[in-house]
């Protein structure tokens, strides 16, 4: 569970160690996962190639569709239609109708990306003291003292959100929210299609580059 204890008298002493925004943004430029594939899908579709979003809940996917939208234009087409949260891909995904699509996966840090899922949910439940986040497993310790949480998703599409709630509804389950964070970018980062996949941190520090 997440503690609030020493936190404040220890921020400022800890904020000295860390570097400032200047030495971050020269230390090293955007790090963008996928780019060897671009040229490789450029010949391939030409005009027709569409830049599209994902990213998992809390990531930025809506700035990264604004500032898309802005750039791209005509070559951007919003999230992309398997639903930019969907954590089973190879359920919406066409091979065939969507291979024109290039997603462009916005990442973020998974501990502060941990941090904002506790405080916007969305979809996910779990069963904690008092709603609290969910602790991160421990394998040396018994799964009898709670350590585990399962987190529940309705793993549903929001157009069909109306319709679908309480039945025909597919529930995932994983350990943590590590866990969750982990499978979703696993998907993408296997991926047999081209995909670029974008640090959140970047669009931040270095969104020219980006």
């Amino acid at each position: 569970e997440d503690s609030s204890d020493g936190a404040t008298a220890n921020r400022s002493s800890s904020l000295d160690f860390l570097a400032s925004s200047s030495e971050v943004t020269h230390s090293r430029g955007p790090v963008i996962v996928g780019m060897e594939r671009c040229e490789y899908f450029r010949r391939q579709w030409g005009g027709r190639a569409v830049a599209q979003v994902a990213g998992a809940y809390n990531t930025g996917t809506n700035g990264l569709n604004q500032n898309l939208h802005l750039n791209l234009q005509n070559q951007f087409g919003g999230g992309v239609p398997w639903w930019k949260h969907n954590f089973d891909i190879s359920v919406g995904r066409d091979p065939i109708r969507d291979a024109h699509i290039l997603p462009v996966v916005i990442i973020r840090d998974p501990y502060l990306w941990r941090k904002s899922t506790c405080t916007a949910r969305y979809e996910l439940q779990w069963n904690t003291t008092r709603g609290r986040c969910p602790t991160v497993p421990q394998p040396n310790i018994s799964k009898s003292t709670g350590s585990e949480v399962k987190i529940d998703l309705l793993d549903l599409h929001p157009d069909t959100v109306k319709q679908t709630r309480m039945k025909n509804t597919t529930v995932r389950k994983w350990p943590s929210l590590y866990h969750l964070w982990n499978d979703f970018y696993n998907q993408y980062l296997h991926a047999p299609f081209p995909r670029l996949i974008v640090r959140y941190e970047d669009t931040m520090l270095h969104l020219p580059q980006v």
